[in-house]
């Protein structure tokens, strides 16, 4: 079990998971939304709001869908995400790393 900050914000479907610097980053399933998991007390220790990355209202005039890609670099604490049919992928690099 996944424990948010916000107890009403759910993390039951979670998607892409990967293991980055002793912590599972994971998004949350048909949301903009990355988690970092500590994985041995299941507390969610940060997360990124990707709402605004590229908005929805832009992405459906190309058939775009949500966000869903998550892959580690050979960077420490770098991550690359793009989405459902997204023509992007975007660096991130995480907090604190």
């Amino acid at each position: 079990k996944v424990i948010r900050q916000n107890p009403n914000d759910d993390a039951k479907e979670l998607n892409e998971l990967e293991f980055v610097n002793g912590r599972v980053v994971a998004n949350v399933w048909y949301k903009d939304v990355l988690l970092v998991i500590n994985p041995e007390t299941g507390e969610c220790v940060d997360e990124y709001d990707f709402k605004d990355l590229w908005p929805k209202h832009e992405r459906k005039q190309d058939h775009a869908d949500v966000l869903n890609g998550v892959s580690v670099s050979g960077e420490d604490g770098v991550l690359y995400v793009t989405g459902k049919l997204w023509k992007k992928m975007f660096r991130l690099k995480l907090r604190n790393e």
